[in-house]
């Protein structure tokens, strides 16, 4: 609810912005993939998701 609601402010005061916050959040998912997938070993929590790795959280929040 607080993040569609912070979407559709950015809409409303600046169009453009909308279109960075989307490119951030695809450039995090690539940066997550890549850094995974490369230097991937351990795991976050395997009840979660079995292939989620802290070096994939890294790389998400490094690369954008």
């Amino acid at each position: 609810m607080l993040l569609s609601g912070l979407g559709y402010l950015i809409y409303v005061y600046d169009k453009r912005m909308l279109s960075v916050a989307f490119c951030l959040s695809w450039q995090s998912d690539n940066g997550g993939l890549f850094f995974g997938n490369a230097f991937g070993k351990t795991a976050v929590d395997k009840n979660i998701s079995p292939k989620k790795t802290v070096e994939g959280l890294l790389g998400a929040i490094i690369l954008p």
